[in-house]
């Protein structure tokens, strides 16, 4: 059990890294000019794979208790008044890189809600989330949706050995299904 949620190894696709499992998301998901929205500022190496896959990349910026979910929202309304699709939001939801803030878990559940009103799916790297230490862990987004709408991306070379390229990618048997067959 991940997560509080009983899982399978049809709920894990393991990669070669977290940044192998986020390309191999990009890779499945999308196409040139699909809309991601991700923290800004973020995790370079996001940017840069997001970039490669000429993904209309926007940021939303983050305060004390992470990203500005009402800022989130209306980007996706923007995006749809577009007539474009937000393919997913990339979140750290843990000691967020490079800010270092670790999202609230009121924010982590507004930004649930917005996401399943408008069927955009979030993927969470949790790379950094097993740093925690104490009672005041906040619950993953992942487990909060209880798997739905969400692919959580995570690492040992952040809490094992910086070297382990060994990264996963959990999420619903059919999501992980699609990455499979990339």
């Amino acid at each position: 059990i991940i997560d509080q949620l009983p899982l399978s190894s049809d709920n894990i696709l393991i990669s070669n890294g977290s940044a192998a499992a986020i390309d191999n998301v990009c890779t499945t998901l999308i196409d040139p000019g699909d809309v991601i929205i991700a923290e800004g500022p973020t995790w370079h190496g996001f940017l840069r794979t997001a970039n490669g896959h000429l993904a209309d990349l926007v940021q939303v910026p983050v305060d004390n208790s992470g990203i500005l979910v009402d800022k989130v929202e209306a980007e996706i309304k923007a995006a749809e008044v577009s007539k474009k699709k937000v393919k997913f939001i990339y979140i750290i939801s843990d000691f967020q890189n490079p800010s270092g803030k670790t999202m609230s878990s009121k924010r982590r559940r507004d930004l649930l809600e917005i996401c399943a009103e408008h069927h955009v799916l979030i993927l969470e790297d949790s790379a950094y989330s097993e740093l925690h230490f104490g009672p005041d862990t906040p619950s993953s987004i992942y487990s909060l949706a209880d798997g739905n709408g969400v692919l959580k991306i995570g690492s040992f070379s952040k809490i094992i050995a910086t070297g382990l390229r060994i990264g996963w990618i959990q999420g619903k048997v059919e999501l992980i299904g699609a990455l499979t067959n990339t």
